[in-house]
């Protein structure tokens, strides 16, 4: 599994995610097998694993940690402490998924809660006669569509819009059960964890989603746990779908921002299986699904030292017709698509049928014209078929270049440019132990912050040390040439 800084990709995260939080080891294996192109990511104190991926077309974090609110690995306050940090992304929608116990005169075992209001209700007074339970009402602020969850989840009767409880306590006794239902006869059950995370979210929409696993009584199981945090799990694309058209809550996958953040949760390789298409999606998933991406990944091989722009295109749209035809017209059932540092490789479970062989005029044949009369042909690439491979090696690759953007991009640190701010490693941050940095100016739009930029280039060629910056156009490469006047031989400025 991939690891990823959340911090890094706020920008593509903000306002554009849904959160995800579950309670125990049952619940967060359920939502994990949901997500797609799973990450994992640290999160500053302790938690049970903390996740990045997609559901569909929206982002999610998924947090894990222990129910209730004492210990100190407890979801609500590893949820409290993430949303209260200024350099994490605010969510669009958090939603807290898993199992809960029913009322057994309202409910069945396996029936899912979607809750929108909650009394919390973990204060409480012992009288001679029982526990009274003092209540505090909070409700999301999110609009709810009942005709839109029917349609969406197919099933009236598998799930029903609720109120719940909230409290930490583990209830195991029909007493109590019964107590807390006499003095909240709205509600249809309840859990351990709201009362400690909803009171401390301000301004954030958010929503339950627990199917009923137990009636909270004397005779209290387990046994349906695994199966009720699969179901709430196995429901919740679809009602977060409903729910979010409700509020007309969109998200983006498409900005440079989402597309970085999109590469770094698929790594180095993207997998095709056959049974996520059919006859009649394949293209336009192919296209808009994974397209955008392809392409993004191809682009990190374009530089003025090493492809032109247009290579992202016609290698992105000469790969996308090799997927398309290996499904339709060579038996294949899975592929998986490799970018390394030289080569691009695209193999599966049949030989690969050599793209110089493709017949006719379709598609494949003219994205393989054009990539070999703009890449092949002139020298700066060489094509393999062999066995189960496609192997693309890419002669024209900066090896150094590569390595140094990976491993050695230095970064702008912020309230430095332009404050009291002074220290003797400057604005930009980066690995000291680099020989080599990588400076991506394209959101630099200010020209004070490019002086301040220039002034710390010049002290690190001073030092030894080779510089890669890259702009947004050739006059802005002009203007830094200019201002830099470099004789070392170690400046190297490119558009990206």
């Amino acid at each position: 599994m991939n690891q990823i800084s959340i911090n890094l990709h706020k920008a593509a995260l903000d306002n554009n995610y849904i959160l995800l939080l579950t309670s125990n080891e049952k619940e967060k294996k359920a939502i994990n097998e949901l997500i797609e192109d799973t990450c994992s990511a640290n999160l500053a104190g302790p938690s049970r694993g903390c996740y990045v991926g997609k559901i569909g077309d929206m982002f999610v974090i998924h947090i894990s940690g222990t129910c209730g609110i004492s210990q100190k690995d407890s979801i609500a306050r590893i949820a409290a402490s993430f949303l209260e940090k200024a350099e994490n992304p605010k969510p669009k929608l958090i939603a807290l998924i898993g199992f809960c116990w029913g009322d057994p005169q309202k409910v069945k075992i396996g029936q899912t809660l979607i809750c929108t209001t909650i009394h919390s209700i973990n204060k409480q007074i012992s009288t001679p006669e029982r526990i009274e339970y003092k209540s505090t009402i909070f409700n999301s602020p999110l609009s709810v569509s009942i005709d839109s969850l029917y349609e969406a989840i197919e099933g009236g009767s598998t799930f029903k819009f609720s109120s719940m409880v909230s409290l930490e306590t583990l209830l195991t006794s029909t007493t109590e059960r019964d107590n807390i239902i006499d003095q909240f006869p709205t509600v249809d059950g309840g859990e351990m964890e709201a009362f400690g995370l909803i009171p401390s979210i301000t301004g954030i929409p958010w929503l339950i989603v627990k199917t009923v696993s137990d009636y909270g009584c004397d005779s209290f199981e387990r046994d349906m746990q695994s199966a009720t945090a699969k179901t709430s799990a196995n429901l919740a694309p679809k009602i977060l779908n409903a729910i979010c058209n409700t509020n007309n809550f969109y998200f983006s996958q498409s900005s440079n921002e989402c597309l970085a953040l999109l590469d770094a949760m698929l790594g180095n390789s993207i997998t095709f299986y056959l049974s996520d298409f059919n006859s009649d999606n394949l293209n336009d998933i192919l296209n808009d699904k994974y397209g955008p991406i392809i392409q993004h990944k191809l682009s990190s091989y374009c530089s003025e030292d090493e492809y032109d722009t247009e290579f992202s295109f016609t290698m992105c749209d000469l790969l996308l017709e090799l997927v398309q035809n290996a499904f339709k017209h060579n038996g294949s059932t899975k592929l998986t698509l490799t970018f390394n540092q030289t080569s691009i490789i695209l193999s599966g479970d049949n030989n690969a049928y050599d793209a110089t062989q493709i017949p006719g005029n379709k598609g494949g044949a003219q994205a393989w014209g054009t990539f070999n009369k703009n890449y092949i042909a002139p020298g700066n690439a060489l094509y393999e078929a062999k066995n189960k491979n496609h192997k693309f090696s890419l002669l024209k690759i900066n090896t150094k270049l590569r390595e140094t953007k990976i491993s050695c991009t230095a970064k702008i640190k912020s309230s430095t440019i332009g404050s009291s701010f002074h220290s003797e490693s400057g604005v930009l941050v980066f690995d000291t132990s680099c020989n080599s940095i990588y400076v991506d100016s394209s959101r630099v739009y200010m020209r004070s912050r490019a002086l301040s930029i220039v002034a710390d280039i010049q002290k690190w060629l001073s030092k030894g040390l080779v510089i890669y910056l890259t702009c947004r156009t050739q006059e802005e490469v002009r203007r830094y040439k200019e201002y830099l006047a470099d004789d070392t031989g170690r400046l190297r400025v490119f558009v990206s």
